[in-house]
């Protein structure tokens, strides 16, 4: 099943990469950042997963629009009560951003 996923996330990813128009990439984060305010931790998590990979994935340039709309979420989820969201967020956060973290919060 892991196989499966990954080549399925592949294949999703190739086809934002050549959404030239960004609808898709619009809709995909806009969903997402739906997510990462949820009131289910389950919810919260699986957007996390979803808005890390979008933002690893993405270069700075397509994902910069975005930001305004997902980093005040993703930064609350840092804080939030679940641990396993608080802890993905965490190292999300750092993954992504690495130390230019609060530029980015006062940024967006």
């Amino acid at each position: 099943l892991g196989d499966a996923l990954d080549d399925n996330l592949e294949d999703a990813f190739n086809d934002l990469k050549a959404d030239s128009s960004g609808s898709i990439l619009d809709k995909l984060a806009r969903a997402v950042g739906l997510g990462l305010s949820d009131n289910w931790s389950q919810v919260r998590f699986a957007a996390s997963v979803s808005v890390r990979t979008l933002l690893v994935r993405l270069s700075n340039s397509r994902r910069e629009p975005y930001l305004d709309d997902l980093v005040p979420r993703m930064c609350l989820n840092r804080y939030y009560l679940a641990q396993g969201v608080k802890l993905y967020s965490q190292e999300t956060w750092n993954l992504v951003f690495g130390e230019s973290g609060p530029g980015i919060v006062s940024a967006h």
